[in-house]
């Protein structure tokens, strides 16, 4: 797209969501590549989204973001969150040989702290015998947030690398405990928990237990899915067990067409799921043929604020049936996914005991949120 076509698409997309909705540039792709600088789509995006005072979080490892301080300057509603795991220049050759240096990323933040753009270091991924947090915590000085997450395995990508042959989860888990108890509780520093290896998201305070997952567990993977919904893990399981380069399908399987690259049909279906208090989730049938599962659930719940034309207040629910076929990784690579309209309802869903086939002993009945 080019960046005069910018604007008019992204205003018919920001019609439908909420103004209090914050807007994330860069979570998944940087927005600020080698291809920004000549084309400006990045800019164009940011200057609809200053101008509809919306809420948004720049997630970036480069320094271009510099060349729009005139949009960030003076405008509240907008952080900006620079990425940089290492102070080490050898290391990060080795593990973002495109991205900036060190000094440059942090000539970037001393930039944007020093025109007073709230600003954050991402040291994200941690990783063991890479990342110095002790170091750039004292760099920081408590001027901006510093906020460390351990590296996760359990994206393939990283899994093939050097670093995923070397290392268990388990064992960056144990290594980031250990460097989060050396750093202790610093003012403007965070520690996300340590990362989900399966059985459960370990350190985290009041998780609840997760599926024992294995790579050929389709079943408990689409069940864990379905059950995100209800029980506040959506985030966290969605990076798990989810594609980043899921093809969606309007069609039905398994016909390939209408496709739609990325996750952002997934996230749109969250989006609804967020919306509703006392959120159920009822799974009506889950069965597996070979890669590919088979599910349908309902979701219901009252609305918390208008939406699908449903007002706030009233009790409604929608049906999803999804097939969702996996690689040999265990993630989500292919979905064909129906969804009903969101409709009122006089009652919440009756809960019902689906039908398994192909699969361990395993019950579901409504996941409350």
């Amino acid at each position: 797209m080019a960046a005069d076509e910018v604007p008019g698409v992204l205003r018919s997309q920001l019609a439908a969501i909420p103004v209090d909705d914050q807007v994330s540039i860069g979570s998944l792709v940087d927005g600020y590549t080698h291809a920004e600088a000549r084309h400006g789509v990045t800019r164009a995006a940011l200057e609809v989204l200053v101008a509809e005072r919306r809420a948004v979080a720049i997630v970036t490892k480069g320094t271009l973001v510099l060349r729009d301080l005139d949009l960030l300057q003076g405008y509240d509603r907008v952080r900006v969150l620079v990425s940089l795991p290492s102070f080490d220049d050898a290391a990060l050759q080795q593990i973002e040989p495109q991205a900036p240096a060190v000094a440059e990323r942090q000539a970037t933040i001393e930039a944007l702290y020093a025109a007073g753009v709230p600003v954050e270091l991402h040291a994200q991924p941690w990783i063991p015998g890479v990342t110095d947090a002790e170091a750039m915590i004292d760099w920081a000085a408590g001027r901006f947030d510093v906020w460390f997450a351990p590296l996760a395995l359990g994206n393939p990508v990283v899994a093939r690398s050097g670093l995923g042959r070397r290392l268990t989860q388990g064992q960056v888990n144990e290594a980031y405990r250990e460097a989060r108890a050396v750093g202790g509780s610093r003012p403007r520093v965070r520690w996300s928990g340590p990362t989900w290896i399966g059985e459960r998201i370990t350190g985290t305070a009041g998780s609840a237990p997760a599926f024992d997952l294995g790579a050929d567990d389709h079943l408990g993977r689409a069940a864990t899915l379905m059950e995100a919904f209800g029980d506040g893990r959506s985030a966290a399981v969605t990076i798990r067990l989810i594609s980043p380069h899921i093809r969606i399908f309007g069609a039905s399987y398994p016909h390939r067409s209408t496709a739609a690259e990325g996750s952002r049909n997934v996230a749109d279906l969250w989006g609804v799921a967020g919306a509703l208090d006392g959120l159920e989730v009822t799974v009506e049938e889950l069965r597996r043929e070979g890669q590919v599962v088979r599910a349908r659930f309902a979701l219901s719940g009252t609305a918390r604020r208008p939406i699908g034309g449903v007002r706030r207040g009233i009790p409604c629910a929608l049906e999803v049936d999804w097939t969702l076929r996996f690689d040999l990784h265990g993630l989500v690579v292919e979905m064909w996914q129906s969804v009903s309209s969101l409709r009122p309802v006089a009652c919440q869903v009756v809960v019902r005991q689906p039908e398994v086939s192909n699969s361990a002993t395993r019950r579901f009945g409504a996941v409350s949120r």
